[in-house]
């Protein structure tokens, strides 16, 4: 999920992102607009998924390029299920 972290209609993200976790969906979140303060960090931190170790798959990326290679790798990363 790319986000500015407005939520602008619908339901509340974090009851969707909790039943999409239930149902086994990995939810990586990565805030952008601005600079960290810009964003809803800590609802993004609790949409995101947990990795096995117990960290939190959110991040902030403020550029471009970090943006494409943070793609790249979660493309790489990718299975079919």
């Amino acid at each position: 999920m790319l986000t500015d972290s407005g939520h602008n209609t619908g339901r509340s993200p974090l009851s969707v992102a909790s039943r999409l976790k239930d149902a086994g969906v990995v939810i990586d979140c990565i805030g952008i607009r601005g600079g960290p303060e810009d964003v809803d960090q800590e609802l993004l931190k609790k949409i995101a998924s947990r990795n096995p170790d117990g960290s939190i798959r959110y991040c902030f990326i403020g550029d471009q390029q970090t943006l494409i290679k943070k793609y790249e790798s979660l493309a790489y990363h990718m299975r079919p299920v």
